[in-house]
């Protein structure tokens, strides 16, 4: 029968395996060790796909179909490269274009305006917009003229209505040509003052060897650092020694915030632990002048990397949620951050998990493991739009550190009923077994190994590249500076 290399639940959302299962993991040479299964999904329309926010201070017209509008068919649309020409023949029903995003949301409630350059004579040209809502009632808000080179309207608070918005470009009565450059969603507030935060995970480099930490902060203009802070005997540990090292930060301009966490801290067993760790770190600082005083608590709980997570997922955020807020309300005052994982942007958890920490927390720091700027822009635009309407700061982080490749492998039903992949009935919940080869499974179905790949640990993190840090976290900081969310870049790795 061959040798088990590796077994563990089967997740809940696996369900009866449908197309198949991929399993990514660590592969050596003791065996593969699995982190994460998912059911295979065929690319063709087979998943929703997630809507995401529109980006702002950026020019979204390259982004939006445009068609024309209006029952005496007046207008003609000439895209190019660098533009869109637009022309209408005289009439006097209404009649003009329609800029749409059907794929995209709007932030809600984040005192938007839209600024629509043009480089023609735009006398007579109305300029319009709707949400979801107005688009469906063909009712848009009129904005105004389009006489200027630069026109910016002020948007009213929009609703989260759902995705698809448009903007809307009316005829004049007389017809005429508007040649369109570029439209921008951007906020009316002025960008916040950010900061760089940064990780120092080792009690010793703050105890030990401040110079020297102060020195790497310095070096990445760090205004904020996480530290781990022990605890021993109902107390902070070697407390004047944080205090000395907290007024010898704050000279420097430095925040500090302690930062703790285990995925057990879910469990019923194991909160009430933490929550007494958060009343520690509030005692110390009610016991200490404002300049020897922690910044705030930051919470890296990661319940994800419990083994029996992906049987329930829905159980194990709410005891997430749960525990957050416990530890929140022993903090007794101290700020409270969350550190959160990049996918936690779905629209699902973002209602289910983040939704229900916003009154308790300030700020989250979304840990957006990427390298490819693109897709770590585009996988904060869910949370700083998230932030903007719940008001709350949102902090994007990148990885320096060493991260080891994973393997991917994708498993298939098993067409002649020998797998390596079997599904097996335990008390409590099937089981998933992978052997080395081929075997027909006595208990149930099989899946047979197709081919996999390698995802690289240089696609998540920066390692080795530290004299390009300062570069790039300035480039990521300009795009999302305009959020008035956006706290700063986060660099985790430097320890």
């Amino acid at each position: 029968m061959g040798h088990v290399v590796w077994f563990g639940p089967l997740p809940a959302m696996a369900g009866s395996f449908g197309q198949g299962l991929t399993l990514q993991g660590l592969a050596g040479s003791a065996g593969f060790d699995v982190s994460d299964i998912q059911p295979v999904v065929e690319p063709a329309g087979s998943r929703q796909a997630e809507h995401r926010p529109m980006p702002l201070t950026v020019d979204i017209l390259p982004m939006l179909d445009i068609r024309p509008f209006g029952d005496e068919e007046r207008g003609g649309v000439d895209r190019r490269a660098d533009r869109v020409i637009l022309t209408c023949r005289p009439g006097e029903k209404p009649a003009g274009f329609l800029f749409r995003h059907p794929g995209r949301t709007l932030p809600a409630s984040t005192g938007l305006s839209v600024r629509v350059r043009v480089g023609t004579d735009g006398r007579g040209w109305l300029l319009g917009f709707s949400d979801a809502g107005r688009q469906r009632r063909e009712d848009p808000l009129l904005l105004g003229s389009l006489e200027e080179a630069v026109t910016e309207r002020p948007l009213p608070d929009l609703p989260r209505d759902g995705p698809d918005f448009s903007v809307t470009v009316t005829c004049p009565p007389a017809g005429g040509t508007l040649d369109v450059s570029a439209i921008e969603l951007a906020p009316r507030a002025p960008a916040r003052t950010t900061e760089t935060a940064a990780w120092m995970w080792r009690p010793s480099a703050w105890r030990e060897a401040s110079a020297d930490l102060f020195e790497r902060l310095a070096r990445h203009k760090a205004g904020v650092v996480y530290i781990t802070v022990p605890l021993g005997d109902g107390a902070v540990e070697q407390a004047d020694g944080l205090g000395d090292f907290i007024a010898a930060a704050a000279a420097r301009g430095i925040a500090v915030w302690a930062v703790f966490g285990d995925p057990h801290a879910v469990l019923p067993s194991e909160r009430p632990r933490f929550e007494r760790w958060a009343r520690l770190y509030a005692a110390y600082n009610a016991a200490s002048p404002p300049g020897r005083r922690l910044a705030g608590l930051q919470l890296d709980i990661e319940p994800y990397l419990l083994p029996g997570y992906s049987q329930d997922a829905p159980a194990w955020d709410a005891a997430y949620v749960e525990t957050v807020n416990a530890i929140a309300t022993a903090a007794a005052g101290l700020p409270v951050e969350v550190a959160v994982p990049v996918w936690f942007g779905s629209s699902l958890r973002l209602g289910r998990i983040l939704d229900r920490l916003a009154p308790e927390i300030g700020s989250i720091a979304v840990m957006d493991y990427r390298t490819d700027t693109g897709r770590i822009v585009d996988g904060a635009l869910p949370f700083l739009a998230w932030g903007a309407e719940k008001r709350r700061g949102v902090r994007i982080a990148v990885e320096f550190g060493p991260l080891p490749d994973e393997e991917i492998r994708i498993y298939r039903p098993a067409d002649t009923g020998d797998g390596e992949l079997w599904r097996v009935p335990l008390d409590g919940g099937d089981a998933l077994v992978l052997l080395d080869r081929p075997a027909r499974n006595p208990a149930g179905p099989a899946l047979s190994f197709i081919g996999g790949s390698i995802a690289p640990g240089r696609a998540l993190t920066f390692h080795g590249d530290w004299d390009r840090a300062p570069e790039l976290l300035r480039a990521l900081e300009a795009e999302m500076k305009p959020w008035p969310s956006f706290l700063g870049m986060a660099i985790h790795g430097m320890d």
